[in-house]
């Protein structure tokens, strides 16, 4: 099914590393606000599985904003990457995606950004799964 009314579609963002589509989600033009570790390690204290079970609100729409951190620890980004919060933000993606993290321990950092980059895009060019990484800030997810 095609994706052509998703904004950006062709376009990526002016920076050392590109990524389409986050200007869908109004994410291209603002400055990256970098989430402190202790609210990563709250957000990797939910238990998703059994707390959004059976629910279809669940936390799909941080997606976008953890992709849009993570692209500022590219190696062709930053020289000195603070591997500690970069692997607390990727273990919370591949949690809310329930990916198994072990398949990219051994993996660099760009490689492991990369990982994540291909499957957002899959996500975003998903019209099934797109408006479930959408947010509106009166309602909450969009469905």
């Amino acid at each position: 099914m095609s994706t052509q009314f998703i904004s950006g579609q062709n376009a990526e963002v002016d920076s050392c590393y590109n990524l389409k589509y986050l200007d869908f989600f109004s994410l291209d033009q603002v400055e990256t606000v970098k989430w402190q570790q202790s609210e990563i390690d709250d957000l990797l204290k939910i238990d998703f599985e059994n707390e959004f079970k059976g629910s279809e609100i669940r936390t799909n729409f941080i997606i976008p904003m953890i992709v849009s951190q993570i692209k500022d620890y590219h190696p062709k980004c930053n020289k000195q990457i603070d591997t500690s919060c970069f692997n607390k933000l990727s273990e919370l993606y591949f949690k809310i995606r329930n990916i198994e993290a072990s398949n990219y321990i051994e993996k660099s950092i760009a490689d492991k950004i990369d990982s994540i980059r291909d499957d957002f895009y899959l996500q975003v060019e998903d019209v099934n799964f797109l408006p479930k990484m959408t947010m509106t800030f009166d309602d909450g997810p969009f469905y």
